[in-house]
């Protein structure tokens, strides 16, 4: 609010003073030293180059006309920062307006009648979400709620990809510890997944259906079991999903190979290697991923999203929002040709890439779970840990950096802990 002021001062001010043809790039931010002020803005020292000028007596200049406005405690300082101390009566004026407008302070209006998908953790089917996967939550969940602030009506997304050759590994991995449990041996799958935690799957469906299930009614008591698992850590991050669509679903309902013969009609796959690959103007063709049926003739993992994102781009929405981790960064140029062969605007469709996530106590980096084998599960760590520290914790850094989550600190109860301040502020 009081930012957002004094940027349109500055604005202002350049634009009568120093009317130029392009846009000043500059900008008003908390200087890194508390003492030099609330804010700092290098305007006048970008002003000053563009121009030729002294920065120095453009600051000057600046900081008269912020006096003018109400902020009379502005200093400038070499080689051209201005720095603007807020004064105590304009800070108890901002709380007093948060505090009458409440829930609709900070609202816009300029998603007013439009509509927004954003899609978010979308997590593997074949285990429980790992702590990496789970910074997609409060990140995707921030982007609906700003949104909504904004006037969007938002539709929150999770893609449930449970087909696929990393099913059947599934299966056949519960299959093993399942005859186990019945006391028939058997030999570890080629490819299984390794862990405790399907073993722990296999107990649960050995319990609750009993002795004889097949591997099909197995593989979708499994499929089940950790869907409303990971649900269940969703909901704990304050998270409920209003539409999941299912791979199988798509299968089923032929509309994975439905899109893929649309777009044989429309020129975009090309035959190589046995395959069908998804390849307008040759585009993607060293890209493995790209293929859309296999030499098999089965449709691969990439087909179905093609048919699930022809039903976000054709569904009349005005934003589709992805949020994915940043392993996926070679899908994103497929799905941005999506948009050009669905009519849809490319400008329209965000897709934000997040970064990998450590799990350390203290100085230590935490070892990986025995139950999934390979990783930090997100229960574990929100069972330690408050789910607003966890939420906190995942949303102070920018998604674009990896990121190191101290479950020590995040469980510290004093001013260490940054989630402390903010509860203290809220209580």
């Amino acid at each position: 609010m009081i930012r957002s002021e004094i940027l349109r001062i500055i604005a202002e001010f350049i634009h009568e003073k120093f009317p130029t043809d392009k846009p000043l790039d500059f900008s008003v931010a908390p200087p890194e030293n508390p003492e030099h002020g609330d804010y700092a803005s290098n305007a006048a020292l970008i002003l000053g180059k563009r121009l030729r000028k002294n920065p120095i007596e453009i600051g000057v200049q600046l900081s008269d006309t912020l006096s003018v406005s109400g902020f009379s405690d502005t200093t400038v300082a070499t080689p051209g920062f201005v720095n603007i101390h807020v004064p105590a009566h304009r800070l108890h004026d901002g709380l007093k307006t948060i505090l009458s407008e409440k829930e609709k302070f900070a609202s816009l209006d300029f998603g007013k009648g439009k509509k927004a998908r954003v899609e978010y953790i979308s997590a593997n089917p074949t285990g429980p979400i790992h702590i990496g996967n789970a910074r997609g939550g409060p990140i995707g969940e921030v982007i609906a709620r700003v949104l909504e602030k904004s006037g969007y009506k938002v539709l929150r997304e999770y893609y449930h990809n449970d087909a696929g050759t990393q099913v059947e590994k599934m299966g056949a991995t519960l299959r093993y510890w399942y005859h186990k449990q019945l006391g028939e041996e058997g030999e570890f799958p080629e490819g299984g997944y390794q862990g405790e935690y399907l073993r722990e799957v296999a107990d649960a469906a050995l319990r609750i259906e009993g002795r004889s299930l097949d591997l099909t009614r197995l593989t979708a008591f499994g499929l089940d079991y950790i869907y409303n698992e990971n649900m269940e850590v969703a909901r704990r991050l304050g998270i409920a999903f209003d539409h999941v669509v299912k791979e199988s679903a798509l299968l089923a309902s032929g509309q994975t190979l439905e899109a893929v013969e649309e777009l044989k009609r429309e020129g975009m796959v090309k035959e190589r290697e046995g395959a069908q690959w998804f390849a307008p103007a040759d585009e993607f063709l060293e890209d493995r991923e790209s293929v859309v049926v296999r030499s098999t003739g089965q449709p691969t993992y990439f087909a179905s999203d093609i048919a699930y994102h022809k039903q976000k781009f054709t569904s009349g929405y005005d934003l589709v929002v992805n949020v994915f981790g940043s392993n996926h960064h070679g899908h994103v140029p497929k799905l941005r040709a999506l948009t050009q062969i669905y009519g849809f605007d490319a400008a329209r469709f965000r897709v934000l890439l997040y970064q990998y996530v450590r799990v350390k106590r203290g100085a230590e980096v935490a070892k990986m779970s025995k139950r999934a084998g390979t990783y930090v599960t997100a229960k574990e760590v929100l069972d330690e840990v408050e789910s607003d520290s966890f939420n906190f914790f995942l949303l102070m850094q920018a998604p674009s950096t990896h990121m190191d989550f101290d479950v020590e600190l995040a469980r510290e109860q004093s001013q260490k802990n940054p989630v402390y301040y903010a509860q203290y502020a809220h209580a």
